[in-house]
């Protein structure tokens, strides 16, 4: 179905993820692109603006939007804001002629908590959602340049995260607002390209960026900040995403992109 260029299902999930406390990742360095962005969101290069796209290889609407997002995170076209990419692929298309390898019932999950708590049922792809916050069909380049620009605008919580000892130690500071917030690690693949055989995307080679593999839930911080530690646990294709987000609505406060 296809409204709008927005590709709708609804959907009863479960709005709890998964909270899984697995270890950081013995990582080596990403692709230059996704290095130069990690060192521009921690050191200055304008305020890092999260860009969440919902997709799947299963849906012949996804692959424009795949293509914009890369595009966004190579060029970086929007003044005073650093995109950090975020390719998520959900799972309910899986069941109609191909399952995306990297499609997780966790990521529908995410989606549909967002949906719900921004007062919505339905749940489409392409979506980009803008520091959890706010969202846009993911293939319109100018809505979402527009939503990355009001969204830098914004300060994020600087948070500190770094590989040390046997894992990922990050650092929180003060914080003013919810009266506590959550840390999220999302472990992200740089890059793929994918033969799909079958499907709506049947016989096309499909290319993604900052795929994301795992999304794990480490706790909750106060106002005052905290200190978290993850062990390792031993992938060493992918890099970190620490998300520091509101507890109600997991809208971005802060975030810190950490190479290996």
């Amino acid at each position: 179905m296809a409204f709008a260029n927005r590709r709708f299902l609804a959907l009863a999930v479960p709005g709890a993820l998964l909270s899984l406390l697995v270890g950081a990742l013995l990582l080596h360095p990403a692709a230059p692109a996704h290095a130069d962005a990690a060192n521009a969101a921690n050191m200055g290069g304008g305020t890092p603006v999260v860009v969440a796209l919902y997709t799947s290889e299963g849906c012949s609407s996804c692959p424009p939007a795949d293509a914009l997002l890369t595009r966004l995170e190579r060029s970086q076209p929007v003044a005073g804001a650093r995109i950090v990419p975020l390719e998520i692929h959900v799972d309910y298309w899986d069941a109609i002629g191909w399952k995306d390898p990297f499609s997780s019932a966790d990521f529908t999950a995410r989606q549909t908590s967002y949906a719900r708590s921004h007062g919505s049922n339905h749940l489409y792809t392409p979506e980009a959602v803008v520091d959890g916050a706010v969202d846009v069909v993911g293939a319109d380049e100018e809505g979402l340049k527009k939503l990355v620009a009001e969204a830098a605008r914004r300060p994020k919580v600087p948070l500190r995260a770094s590989f040390g000892g046997k894992g990922l130690v990050i650092d929180v500071p003060a914080f003013a607002g919810p009266a506590a917030a959550t840390v999220r690690v999302a472990w992200v693949q740089p890059q793929a390209s994918v033969a799909v055989p079958r499907g709506e995307n049947g016989g096309r080679t499909l290319e993604h960026t900052a795929i994301v593999r795992q999304l794990v839930t480490l706790g909750t911080v106060a106002p005052a900040g905290g200190h978290l530690e993850t062990i390792a646990s031993g992938d060493a294709s992918l890099y970190a995403v620490v998300l520091l987000e509101t507890a109600e609505k997991n809208e971005t406060l802060g975030v810190a992109v950490v190479p290996r």
